[in-house]
């Protein structure tokens, strides 16, 4: 499947913000900086930009193996770097011996892509592994005002939801009864993306038992159903923060980040939900400071 258009131009315009930090990045002074290499995810447009941005911060030399799913990265990364080595292919690395790996994927596939970075020498015995699985954020909406339910479209709806940063969960004061309305509205900025084929049989079948569903671009929003009760899902539940936080709690490192609305709440993982959707190069996915980790190694 394609990115919506709308998801790229917005990807670009939001990295283009970035350019004022890239122009800071001093050179390094290292005549043989250790190398990273970077094992780019291609679920979102331009999704790797942060760990290329992190490991020129960082002072160390960078490779990216890119997915073939997203052609904007390679091309924001050629205009910055016209001599990075990038590829799609990982054979392309063999022999590259990096010193550390950045990779962002599923549990279940870290131990074939250890095995096969070994197998061709693309690291040595001392490489050090950045691996990141988080896969679903929670946002507290303590409000249903125009601009907390705006933020919250997006934070569900842009990249169809398929970010780690993605809003999938919801804990609210609110009835999702009284939500709906509201969330319904700001929805409508993402009114011309179809369901996902699975979400029509979902939405049917909801509504054929009466309940509240509700489409968010691509995605459809409902309370918590255990017969459903998968990443896939995006539910609203009506509690409190005692609840967000026992949720948090069995996600483990299942979670990536934690959204407040109105009023800020202290901790590493909590964000404004106005910010879901655009990670500052201060980020630390999974709650590690990528730019730290590297300085530690180098």
């Amino acid at each position: 499947m394609a990115f919506h258009g709308d998801d790229v131009r917005y990807a670009k315009s939001f990295v283009a913000g970035c350019w004022s930090l890239v122009d800071r990045i001093p050179p390094t002074t290292n005549h043989q900086p250790p190398t990273a290499l970077c094992l780019h995810a291609g679920n979102l447009p331009l999704v790797g930009w942060h760990d290329v941005v992190s490991v020129m911060r960082a002072g160390w030399r960078y490779a990216g193996k890119l997915s073939r799913k997203d052609p904007h990265l390679g091309e924001w990364i050629r205009s910055w770097m016209p001599d990075a080595r990038i590829s799609a292919d990982l054979v392309d690395f063999t022999g590259l011996k990096a010193d550390a790996v950045l990779f962002s994927g599923s549990e279940s596939s870290v131990p074939a892509v250890m095995a096969r970075l070994k197998e061709i020498g693309a690291v040595h015995e001392g490489t050090r592994y950045l691996i990141r699985t988080a896969h679903t954020s929670i946002a507290w909406v303590d409000s249903l005002d125009s601009g907390t339910m705006r933020d919250l479209a997006e934070g569900i709806a842009r990249y169809d939801g398929q970010g780690c940063r993605s809003v999938r969960i919801m804990v609210s004061p609110f009835p999702f009864a009284e939500a709906a309305g509201p969330l319904g509205k700001a929805a409508a900025a993402f009114a011309d993306r179809e369901l996902f084929p699975r979400n029509r049989v979902r939405k049917a079948y909801y509504e054929t038992l009466g309940r509240d569903v509700l489409p968010v671009g691509r995605l459809i929003v409902t309370e918590a159903d255990l017969l459903w009760d998968d990443d896939d899902m995006t539910q609203w539940t009506q509690g409190t923060l005692h609840d967000v936080h026992a949720m948090a709690e069995r996600l483990g490192s299942g979670l990536q980040q934690l959204y407040h609305t109105t009023q800020a709440i202290d901790g590493a993982r909590w964000e404004p939900l106005a910010d879901a959707q655009r990670p500052g190069a201060d980020w630390k996915p999974d709650g590690v400071d990528t730019v730290a980790f590297l300085q530690a190694l180098g």
